[in-house]
């Protein structure tokens, strides 16, 4: 995977490479088969109808015909929510299993849209490994993805705990 650090954008917190997607799956398919507790939690930025989702369901698609794990991935797509479960979301929505013998990928999308308090909840996630009381066992790998253009951000003490990569065509 190739990084052109002309291209890279720099929004005054961090630097965040450009990668082609397709340059992304197998970097992605590597890290998630190791231990989430040491990776960081990834934010992928990028135009609408880039292939994000896709690219995340691509990684999914892969992991399962490469490993023995089972692979339970969860698409919270804020976009898709009504206001009552933005604020107050179904337990339910986060099929997360803690066994040793799984990888969960939890992907947040759609939070360009989301209220402060679902951003609140989602920082939560993030640095405290809990989501809305519900613990997020250790196997489990968060993934945001954010569209671009976009003034969505992340308070800085957050920020510097994600690793930010823009995705281009």
């Amino acid at each position: 995977m190739e990084v052109n650090e002309n291209e890279c954008r720099t929004n005054g917190y961090f630097t965040m490479p450009k990668v082609k997607r397709n340059e992304l799956i197998e970097p992605l398919v590597k890290i998630y088969t190791q231990n989430p507790m040491y990776i960081a939690s990834l934010v992928l930025y990028g135009e609408i109808g880039i292939g994000k989702q896709q690219l995340i369901q691509e990684v999914v698609d892969k992991l399962q015909t490469s490993t023995i794990k089972e692979i339970i991935h969860t698409d919270v797509n804020f976009n898709l929510l009504s206001k009552s479960n933005i604020y107050h979301p179904n337990k339910e929505i986060f099929k997360i299993n803690s066994s040793p013998l799984v990888i969960n990928i939890l992907t947040f999308s759609g939070l360009n849209e989301i209220p402060l308090i679902t951003n609140i909840e989602i920082g939560k996630a993030l640095l405290d490994r809990e989501i809305y009381g519900q613990k997020i066992p250790d196997n489990t790998f968060i993934t945001l993805i954010v569209d671009m253009p976009t003034d969505f951000s992340f308070p800085r003490a957050l920020s510097n705990k994600l690793s930010h990569i823009e995705i281009e065509d």
